[in-house]
């Protein structure tokens, strides 16, 4: 155990201070994946997904969309958001592609990186299957035309 310093909560108010709970970081992640439920259109959403400024250029594997922080690690394109404060740390992603998410609380300041997300997201791929699309009954025949 590791003793954190006393900080002013008031001063991280600026950088947004949002807190929550890892019920509703779950659902963020779905609606990033474009579980909307009409919240906002697929359009918008897909917009807010897309690169305005990237880290590293052309081969970007990090940079920002409209009120998104965004990744691309092993082959995935993530959008989401990372978090801290003094003593706590906090990540969500998603993957509209794969329509899969991962979220990361810890107590604590430091020490972790984003290898860990990525880890989580390669382990679900691996043991838990992709669903398969929801059944749908096939259209009915057309009838033979009679003479």
């Amino acid at each position: 155990m590791l003793a954190e310093p006393e900080h002013d909560a008031d001063a991280m108010g600026p950088a947004g201070q949002l807190w929550s709970t890892p019920h509703d970081l779950a659902r963020w992640a779905a609606f990033l994946s474009g579980h909307t439920s009409g919240v906002l259109p697929a359009a918008t959403l897909a917009e807010m997904r897309e690169p305005i400024g990237v880290d590293d250029g052309h081969t970007w594997t990090g940079g920002f969309g409209l009120g998104l922080q965004l990744s691309r690690a092993r082959g995935r394109r993530l959008a989401g958001h990372t978090g801290s404060m003094p003593g706590f740390l906090a990540t969500v992603w998603a993957d509209p592609d794969e329509d899969t998410g991962v979220l990361f609380m810890a107590n604590t300041t430091s020490g972790l990186t984003g290898a860990l997300t990525d880890d989580l997201l390669d382990i679900l791929h691996e043991y838990e299957p992709r669903l398969p699309d929801e059944w749908q009954p096939a259209p009915p025949p057309t009838p033979a035309c009679s003479p």
